[in-house]
C-alpha cells in the first residue's frame, strides 16, 4: 500500500497469499504476435480462468469460506469483467443449482435465489424482519410513508447503504424476498418492487461500495487494457481496494496496467473553489498583522467548520 501512495507498483510475492499478482501477459501462450483484439479476448478467458482457480486454491489451503473471507472488486459494472458479468459468473461457480429453482429479479437485472450474496444499495428506514405482524406487513406492501398505527412504527428497523447479506428466503408468488444480515436478529422482508431493487449481487462489488470495509482476502479484478475504462481506475481506487484486506490482496490484470493506474491521479483533484471563497471572507485588520479566526461569544471551537465558514455564519477579522 505504501509503494502505491508513492504512484509506484507493489513487490508481489511469486508464492504465498499475502501479496499476488495474475498477470494474464505471463500466461502460456500468449499471442504476442496477435493483433490486440485477439490479446485482449486471451486475456479475459485468463483472468477468468485464473480467478475461478484462486477462489478454489485459497479455500482449499487457507481453510476459509469464500462468500465471507474474500470479496471481489471491480472497477467497473460492464464488459466482459465488469461487475454484472463477474456476478453472474461467481453465483455459477459460489452458489450453484443443480436444477433452476426460484428466482426474483433485483437490482441490475440480476436473478436472486436462495444462498446469493447480496449488498443494499441505498438506505432504507421503513423495512421490516420476517417476524414483523400482519400490521406491518400489510403497510410494507402498501408502500405507505407514514403508518397510522404506533405498533407498527415500533416494528421498523432499518437497512443502510453497503450492508452485506445473504437470500435465505424468495417466494416470487407472494412477491416476498428475506435476507439475513448479521446486525439484525433475524431476516430483513422485502415486499415491493422498489425494495427489491434495492438490493444488487454482492459476489463481485465496486470499490467504491468497499469503502469502510474490510476483509480477510481481497481480489482486485482491474480487467485488461482494452476492457477496462481508464478514466476510473487510478491510484485512490486501487489504494482503497488494496487497503479493504486485513491479510491478503490478489491482483488480476496486467502489471502495466497496474503502473499506469498507481501513476494516474486523474479526477482526484477538487475545484470547489474554496480558496476564493475564504479569501473573500477575510477583512484585513486596518493595522494590518497576522489574520485570525474570531468566533462569536459562546461559539464553541468545533462549530467552525466549512459549512459555517462558507454560509458566513463565522467571521474572519484580522487583529
Amino acid at each position: 500500500a505504501d509503494a502505491l501512495n508513492r504512484g509506484e507498483v507493489p513487490v508481489f510475492a511469486t508464492r504465498g497469499y499475502d501479496v499476488r499478482l495474475f498477470d494474464p501477459q505471463t500466461a502460456p501462450g500468449f499471442p504476442t504476435d496477435a493483433s490486440v483484439e485477439d490479446q485482449d479476448a486471451f486475456e479475459v478467458r485468463v483472468v477468468q480462468k485464473w480467478l475461478q482457480q484462486a477462489l478454489i486454491r485459497y479455500t482449499a489451503d487457507l481453510g476459509i469460506n469464500p462468500l465471507h473471507d474474500i470479496q471481489i472488486y471491480a472497477p467497473q459494472r460492464t464488459g466482459p469483467l465488469g461487475l454484472q458479468a463477474l456476478n453472474l459468473a461467481l453465483q455459477q461457480q459460489l452458489n450453484p443449482v443443480a436444477a433452476p429453482g426460484l428466482t426474483m429479479r433485483i437490482g441490475d437485472f440480476f436473478h436472486a435465489r436462495v444462498g446469493d450474496k447480496v449488498m443494499q444499495t441505498r438506505n432504507s428506514y421503513r423495512m421490516r424482519l420476517n417476524t414483523a405482524s400482519v400490521a406491518a406487513r400489510a403497510f410494507g406492501r402498501s408502500g405507505t410513508r407514514v403508518p397510522e398505527s404506533p405498533d407498527v412504527v415500533k416494528e421498523l428497523v432499518s437497512v443502510m447503504n453497503g450492508q452485506v447479506g445473504f437470500v435465505t428466503r424468495v417466494d416470487p408468488v407472494k412477491g416476498e424476498l428475506e435476507v439475513t444480515f448479521d446486525d439484525l436478529p433475524h431476516p430483513a422482508l422485502y415486499l415491493r418492487p422498489e425494495e427489491w431493487r434495492l438490493l444488487t449481487a454482492a459476489f463481485a462489488i465496486s470499490v467504491h461500495k468497499s469503502q469502510g470495509s474490510e476483509i480477510p482476502y481481497a481480489f482486485l479484478v482491474l480487467g485488461t487494457a482494452a476492457t477496462v475504462n481508464h478514466r476510473l481506475l487510478n491510484r485512490p481506487l486501487i489504494y482503497t481496494g488494496w487497503t479493504r484486506a486485513r491479510q491478503g490482496v490478489a491482483v488480476f490484470a496486467p502489471r502495466s496496467l497496474i503502473a499506469n493506474a498507481a501513476a494516474n491521479l486523474d479526477g482526484t483533484s477538487r475545484w470547489s473553489n474554496l480558496g476564493r471563497r475564504l479569501r473573500d471572507l477575510v477583512r484585513t485588520h486596518p493595522g494590518g498583522g497576522r489574520r485570525k479566526l474570531i468566533l462569536p461569544a459562546g461559539t464553541a471551537t468545533p462549530a467552525a467548520g466549512p459549512r459555517q465558514l462558507l454560509s458566513a455564519q463565522i467571521p474572519l477579522v484580522g487583529v
